[in-house]
């Protein structure tokens, strides 16, 4: 796979990343977080709970399971979502246990990239991208797209 950096491209759909809920679940370690995500039909996101945190259960509507790999020595959750023509918002809900029970200052409790891609046909292509892809062989397929990556920070203040 190659990556070919195009023209400046603004999404055609807001995609954005909503909480919904985020509260510390009372006489516990633990928070509940619910997160809304909008965006196209083709999406990614990845998790990572900060040192500190665990992530205890999950939920979403979605039929996707999450993988779990390593980032910078953390867990990290990794869930793709392709959902046709129907580009409806999506939820997923966190418990995450706060381990570090004496420190109260404001930190972040996890990390989240939301990943969207925007696919189109040949009619979209730009000419630089044009004279470039003709250069290939035939046999080989070409994809056309642009993403857009958005990094949140889930914080444990209170607001």
């Amino acid at each position: 796979m190659f990556w070919i950096k195009g023209e400046s491209y603004f999404p055609i759909r807001n995609t954005k990343m909503e909480v919904i809920k985020k509260e510390r679940v009372k006489k516990s370690t633990n928070w509940e977080i619910v997160l809304r995500f909008h965006g196209p039909t083709q999406t990614s996101i990845i998790m990572s709970p900060n040192f500190g945190f665990d992530l205890i259960s999950w939920s979403t509507n979605l039929d996707s399971t999450p993988t779990q790999s390593q980032w910078n020595g953390r867990k990290a959750y990794h869930i793709s979502h392709n959902s046709g023509k129907n580009d409806a918002p999506f939820e997923i809900s966190l418990i995450l246990n706060d381990v570090n029970t004496v420190e109260r200052n404001a930190r972040v409790m996890l990390d989240i990239l939301f990943g969207s891609y925007f696919f189109y046909g040949e009619e979209k292509v730009s000419p630089s991208i044009r004279t470039f892809t003709d250069r290939f062989p035939l046999w080989t397929y070409v994809n056309h797209y642009r993403s857009v990556g958005q990094l949140y920070k889930i914080t444990t203040d209170e607001n």
